[in-house]
C-alpha cells in the first residue's frame, strides 16, 4: 500500500511525524478515512473522539482527540488536537 506523511500535534508539542498507510478520524459530519492520493480536505474533529492510524511498520496507533480539527494536502494529512 502506498504511503504518505503524517504530522499529529497537540498544543504543546509534536505527538507523531511519519509515514502511514491509512488514517481513520471521526470527523464532525461522519468517519473518514484518508489513503495516500486523497484530495485536499479539512475538516472539524468530532469531539472526544480518537485517531487511528497505521504506521509504515504495519502498526495500528489509536490517538484521543478532545477536540481538533484534520487538513489533508500535498499528499501530507496534518492533525491538530
Amino acid at each position: 500500500m502506498k504511503l504518505f506523511d503524517l504530522k499529529v500535534w497537540d498544543l504543546d508539542k509534536e505527538l507523531f511525524t511519519g509515514k502511514v498507510s491509512s488514517v481513520k478520524v471521526s470527523a464532525i459530519d461522519g468517519g473518514v478515512q484518508i489513503l495516500a492520493g486523497h484530495i485536499p480536505y479539512i475538516n472539524a474533529l468530532k469531539p472526544n473522539s480518537q485517531i487511528e492510524f497505521v504506521d509504515e511498520s504495519g502498526k495500528i496507533i489509536k490517538l484521543n482527540a478532545a477536540k481538533g480539527f484534520l487538513n489533508v494536502r500535498e499528499d501530507t494529512a496534518y492533525v491538530f488536537i
